[in-house]
């Protein structure tokens, strides 16, 4: 069944629909795409509608990027049985390059990439593996073009490769490639939270309020930290050995667990909000923010109003 279209105003419904007629022409590869997929009569419907989309002139990216998993991953299983698959797959690795290039940062590009991911380990992992090698070559040809030339995706790609990755990661012939573009995501991630500076930025701000507490957090998230996995992350020779060093996502988390070394549930609450605007946390907003309710509880319940009222205040 085809994803429905999510619009955020009655404003914007009539507005797209009044463009419905802004379409581009068909590619020749994507028109014998459809012609491939014609004998089968959902496959096909849904790849029309994806394409038009894809081709209008004011593309609605959040739907294509949803509905781009059921074309890829869903349906994986009719274009890999066809008889110039081949010919046919390489199709969906330009798409999905060309929306990692335009689609705006946040929710689409991270859900287009996480497809772009999950699309090559499935030619990895399928029984016919050994016919799609050429494509998952290309495939991480394109996405070593795409990460090399953009460096927040590049740290974003960090936590979906070590998820996603298994029959990749192990195929004959290419165990060091996927190592390599996994090491240099790990690092990206390492360098970019760590030349950011947010523990020491944190603890300059509220130096006198976290005491010796700011030690602690210091060692926890500070320079010292980041360059001790950097380390780990040079002498990592072997992707099972890359599974050790955090990620993106492992780093984000680390960063919402320093709340954990404050016993007191007001310096728990400053932390947390110092933290909460940091853009590497924004996947973890709900959480953060759960936490800060969480804490002013406990802030009420043990200290009273008043102390409350401070920390509001401030």
């Amino acid at each position: 069944m085809a994803a429905e279209r999510p619009f955020e105003s009655s404003a914007l419904r009539v507005n797209l629909e009044r463009t419905r007629s802004h379409r581009g022409e068909l590619s020749a590869a994507h028109t014998a795409l459809l012609t491939a997929a014609s004998t089968q009569y959902g496959v096909a419907k849904r790849l029309r509608t994806f394409l038009e989309e894809y081709h209008h002139r004011y593309p609605d990216y959040p739907w294509l990027s949803t509905q781009l998993r059921s074309i890829v991953l869903q349906d994986f299983w009719f274009y890999e049985a066809l008889d110039d698959a081949q010919t046919h797959l390489p199709v969906f690795i330009t798409v999905m390059s060309d929306l990692l290039q335009r689609a705006t940062p946040g929710a689409d590009r991270r859900r287009i990439l996480q497809t772009f991911f999950e699309f090559v380990e499935h030619l990895a992992a399928s029984d016919r593996a050994a016919a799609h090698r050429p494509v998952v070559d290309a495939a991480l040809s394109a996405l070593e073009e795409r990460l090399g030339g953009d460096r927040d995706l590049l740290v974003l790609s960090s936590s979906m490769q070590h998820s996603i990755f298994r029959a990749t990661a192990a195929a004959h012939g290419l165990q060091a490639r996927v190592a390599a573009l996994l090491r240099d995501a790990l690092a990206a991630a390492i360098d970019s939270w760590r030349d950011g500076a947010h523990i020491e930025n944190i603890i300059d701000a509220h130096e006198e309020l976290f005491g010796n507490m700011a030690g602690e957090l210091r060692a926890y998230l500070g320079r010292d930290w980041f360059d001790a996995q950097r380390a780990r992350l040079d002498a990592a020779k072997t992707w099972e050995e890359l599974q050790g060093i955090p990620d993106d996502r492992d780093i984000a988390e680390r960063f919402r667990k320093g709340g954990e070394l404050f016993s007191s549930p007001v310096l728990r609450a400053y932390y947390i909000s110092a933290i909460l605007p940091l853009k590497g946390l924004s996947h973890l907003n709900e959480h953060l923010l759960w936490d800060l309710n969480s804490t002013l509880r406990s802030i009420h319940e043990e200290q009273g109003r008043e102390e409350m009222s401070v920390f509001l205040a401030d």
